[in-house]
């Protein structure tokens, strides 16, 4: 049946990632087409893999013609819409995923990737209104708590944005790039104490990246610990 042949291709899908073999799995999977071209599995797989070689142009025609023969295939405009996201066509992007919120409405993932859509185009507004979204389906979706105090901050709203990065960091309290956004706002705000604390968690977090310790050393700089900023 077409679940299970879909599920066969994600698996194979997975093997050739990570066995770096995808140029040899998409010759396999023209042979499966030419054998079957009435199977939109084949034809999702296929452009899955031309998505994972950049071949972002023969991705999108392997999935018009996936969607040809099966309209309501979920993973095909989903698919659909992370190739044009990876291609930098943003509104493309929003509308394969709205076409998939019709046979799947209440998939949080989609909603936080229509927000991340909106964010790229700086639709702040959108995109807080379908991150929110995501986090009323899943309210422990981290990423989206993230992405909402990011939007708050380019709007320089850190005392919105703060509640949200809280949220995120106590989701998952070990990713760097949650409490660096968060250092950044309490620092805004000269919160020096609050400031200190997160980043300090970045440099015990991810003590190879490069852009905390100039940034930090400003802060301590600025606050007149020039000693601790040296």
């Amino acid at each position: 049946s077409g679940w299970q042949d879909t599920l066969a291709y994600d698996q194979l899908i997975t093997w050739l990632v990570v066995s770096n073999k995808l140029d040899d799995g998409l010759t396999f999977l023209q042979e499966q087409i030419d054998n079957d071209p009435y199977s939109d599995s084949a034809w999702l797989a296929y452009a899955m893999v031309c998505k994972e070689l950049k071949l972002y142009e023969k991705a999108l025609s392997a999935l018009d013609y996936c969607l040809v023969i099966a309209p309501d295939n979920i993973q095909a405009y989903l698919e659909q819409g992370d190739v044009f996201f990876l291609m930098e066509k943003y509104e493309d992007a929003i509308k394969s995923y709205e076409n998939s919120l019709e046979f799947f409405p209440n998939n949080a993932i989609t909603f936080y990737n229509i927000g991340e859509c909106y964010e790229r185009i700086n639709d702040f507004e959108q995109a807080r209104e379908y991150y929110a979204k995501a986090i009323r389906l899943y309210p422990d979706l981290a990423a989206a708590w993230y992405s909402i105090g990011m939007v708050l901050s380019y709007q320089e709203k850190f005392y919105e944005a703060i509640h949200y990065l809280k949220k995120a960091v106590e989701l998952e309290p070990s990713n760097a790039e949650f409490w660096f956004a968060l250092a950044d706002c309490e620092s805004s705000l000269n919160h020096f104490n609050e400031a200190i604390a997160c980043y300090e968690n970045v440099v015990e977090l991810d003590p190879a990246n490069e852009d905390i310790w100039p940034e930090y050393a400003l802060f301590l700089y600025e606050n007149g610990q020039i000693n601790d900023a040296l």
